[in-house]
């Protein structure tokens, strides 16, 4: 984007992170989660990398195939990172929310389907600046880390640093 050119004030700007690399878009925080994903993609690609490092793995070409993530806490993001997507719960249940029998979710356990939750950064309770982690959905049964490293300036970090540059020389 050119320095002339008007930003929305009502676009957001989120991070998305993996490993060392961070993606900065500019969001409306109505779009869809899939549109974002499509276009998170569409910046990855031109770049014109074919797998982020150190991930082996080829990006995606499916939007799909691309998984979000939330930290568990935003202002202490080494704290962890969970699933964006949130369990949807079959609205025909008639049971209320009524007991746990068989075959039936304690109340709360979801969203209803179609619910903004699952469809929008304001919908999951984003924020302008936010971090949002990805990673590419592994085999069927497979579950993948979240391989997301936050700077931070501690003594150990710097010892990382050395090993890092060492190793790269070899």
């Amino acid at each position: 984007m050119s320095p002339k050119e008007k930003t929305d004030p009502s676009q957001w700007t989120l991070r998305f992170k993996y490993h060392r690399t961070t993606i900065i878009l500019l969001v409306a925080p109505t779009a869809s989660f899939s549109t974002i994903k499509s276009s998170l993609l569409t910046s990855i690609r031109a770049t014109g990398l074919t797998s982020i490092p150190p991930d082996p793995s080829p990006i995606p070409t499916s939007p799909d195939d691309v998984i979000l993530g939330l930290p568990l806490d935003r202002n202490e993001l080494d704290k962890g990172w969970i699933d964006l997507l949130i369990p949807e719960e079959d609205s025909t249940d008639t049971s209320g929310g009524q007991g746990a029998g068989k075959g039936k979710k304690e109340k709360g356990t979801g969203v209803r389907k179609g619910s903004v939750l699952n469809e929008s950064p304001l919908g999951a309770g984003l924020r302008d600046g936010d971090v949002v982690a990805f990673r590419w959905r592994k085999e069927r049964g497979e579950e993948g880390e979240w391989d997301v490293v936050i700077p931070s300036f501690d003594e150990e970090d710097e010892e990382y640093e050395a090993e890092e540059a060492a190793r790269m020389e070899m």
